[in-house]
């Protein structure tokens, strides 16, 4: 920490100052050691841009958010991102705790995680602009603290149906009413004591319907279970249930509100305040609204002067899917994005039953031009919604999840395509050339669909002829993997074909697992098969999803994919497991 009176830095907790022998108070020493861990901290939260402007261009046209608008997204941001650690931990704690200790210590592990949210909170006021917090200021942002009771309410509910719980339950609402008294220490900070403080009427008044609501959610849940399963097991089935953290975040989204209105209250004037803080409740509690049908100018326009109107980006996406990808970015800015995904994906889900395109009713005989032309569809509709290329996303929403297994059945029909015109290529050529020749085309195209086939030819060859035969019409060809591949394939030199797998030799894989898989090696047949499927080898997807009944990456097991492997097998010849 720095000496208040000469600058010079000293070590945390001492009393006085070495260098100019001034004396530190228990007052002096908290306000030393507070500013010198915003000082540390600060490293951890983003600047305000000194310009508050940022440009966006939509179909041409400049959306400017400036001044107030600006630094309302900025705070939101923030506000993400702090959420994004509250709402991550909280439930990383519930997933590795059990139920009775959520009641010793749930509490006070919550209070000291929106301890640690409110630190980087005054970092970020301290950093942009405030170097000096007031101490009504820090006593505000500390007393929302005492959300933590809120939050945990839930638990306490649920705690109260299970007679076992009842005394430790007692023990814990006994520590509720402390007060909480706050205390800086030696080289860092913390609170001592019991940390959580008596709760605020206006706070429980807050969250009370909400926590009360969800808190018979869970007492019926335990009643209805009570028949059927011992109260272990219940409390296990109960921390799974997404009521039960549903109702923990009622309250923790509330102190993330509270939390907010104090970083506004610390930027903007006080009408400006007033402002971002009904547009933040706004975006918190959205309800869309039908698309308004108006001019792209002025949609646009609208959006410059209402940049956080989601209903506007839905009529400009609506217009001109095309801006989609612009007006995500800008969503993101102005902390909107999951809203406006939301609505993007529901347009798209429009114009799909507009274009007739029945996915779910395809087969595997629709024509390559038809599958091209959803293929094209679904490629501009990835391009323009980013939702669809967030994991996180796609998990969470229903269409956005079909849209990409969609994108993954018209891969595989794409393939199933290439695969069987590649097949009469190669027996066309076989017909006209020399083998010789034929090989040394096909095993320099570098291609993974041509060099399976040919692996599955040369097969059906040597199985035909015999490896010395074989050998004599092929001449100096054999020097080529692909060859050496299916000789060893074919003649079963084991250590080879072991080798060439761990060495990489995708094709090898499949044939490998294969043969594990027929000795009886299921877990080694799995292995190698599932990894030649991941690298696309089409030949180790027809075996896994045959042998093993599961989907590979998006694909999933059932009578389409059944077929198209019955399809892929027949195309790459008699030898595959038909």
């Amino acid at each position: 920490m720095y000496c208040y009176n000469c600058g010079k830095n000293v070590y945390n907790g001492m009393q006085h100052c070495p260098y100019c022998d001034v004396m530190f108070d228990d007052e002096i020493l908290e306000e030393m050691i507070f500013a010198n861990t915003l000082k540390e901290i600060s490293s951890h939260v983003p600047d305000i841009p000194t310009k508050k402007s940022k440009t966006f261009l939509v179909a041409g046209n400049p959306i400017n958010i400036t001044g107030k608008e600006f630094i309302f997204g900025h705070v939101f941001n923030y506000a993400n991102q702090l959420w994004a650690i509250i709402s991550t931990q909280t439930k990383k704690y519930i997933d590795q705790s059990y139920f009775n200790q959520l009641i010793k210590d749930g509490e006070t592990y919550i209070a000291s995680l929106l301890e640690e949210i409110i630190y980087l909170s005054m970092a970020y006021v301290h950093k942009n602009g405030n170097a000096k917090i007031s101490k009504s200021m820090k006593k505000r942002f500390f007393d929302l603290c005492d959300y933590a009771e809120a939050a945990w309410e839930p638990v306490y509910v649920a705690a109260s149906e299970f007679q076992d719980l009842h005394q430790a339950l007692a023990e814990r609402r006994s520590l509720s009413k402390k007060a909480r008294s706050g205390y800086w220490v030696g080289g860092g900070f913390g609170i001592r004591g019991a940390i959580k403080g008596k709760i605020k009427a206006d706070i429980l008044n807050a969250g009370g319907a909400a926590l009360n609501s969800a808190g018979n959610a869970v007492r019926t849940a335990i009643q209805a279970g009570k028949d059927h399963a011992k109260e272990e097991s219940l409390k296990n089935e109960l921390m799974q249930s997404w009521q039960f953290l549903h109702a923990i975040r009622v309250g923790l989204k509330k102190f993330l509100k509270s939390l907010v209105e104090l970083l506004l209250e610390a930027f903007c004037e006080t009408k400006d305040r007033q402002e971002g803080l009904e547009i933040y409740e706004q975006i918190q509690n959205y309800s869309q609204s039908e698309v308004k049908k108006m001019s792209l100018e002025t949609a646009i326009q609208s959006l410059n002067d209402h940049p956080f109107d989601i209903d506007m980006y839905a009529n400009l996406y609506a217009q001109n899917s095309n801006c989609g990808a612009v007006l995500s970015e800008m969503a993101s800015f102005c902390s909107v994005q999951s809203e406006v995904y939301s609505r993007f994906v529901e347009i798209d889900e429009e114009q799909w039953g507009e274009e007739k395109f029945d996915l779910d009713t395809i087969g595997i005989d629709i024509g390559k031009p038809e599958l091209l032309k959803i293929k094209s569809w679904l490629v501009s509709v990835e391009e323009n919604n980013p939702a669809y290329l967030s994991a996180d996303f796609r998990q969470g929403d229903v269409w956005a999840k079909s849209e990409h297994q969609y994108h993954e059945k018209i891969n595989a029909l794409l393939m199933l395509h290439a695969i069987m015109e590649a097949s009469k290529e190669l027996e066309r050529d076989f017909s006209k050339k020399d083998i010789a020749d034929v090989i040394e085309t096909w095993a320099n195209r570098n291609d993974e669909i041509h060099e399976n086939i040919l692996l599955i030819k040369l097969l059906s060859i040597l199985e035909e002829q015999g490896t010395e035969t074989f050998l004599n019409k092929i001449g100096d060809n054999h020097l080529f993997p692909i060859v050496a591949d299916a000789i060893l394939i074919h003649d079963h030199h084991l250590e080879s074909m072991k080798a060439a797998a761990e060495a990489g030799r995708t094709h090898v894989m499949a044939h490998w697992g294969h043969y594990q898989y027929k000795q009886g090696n299921w877990s080694d047949g799995e292995k190698w098969l599932h990894e030649a499927a991941k690298r696309h080898d089409y030949l180790g997807i027809a075996y896994f999803s045959e042998f093993f009944g599961k989907g590979v990456g998006g694909m999933q097991r059932n009578s389409f994919y059944s077929d198209l492997c019955l399809k892929i097998a027949t195309a790459y010849g008699k030898r595959i497991f038909l």
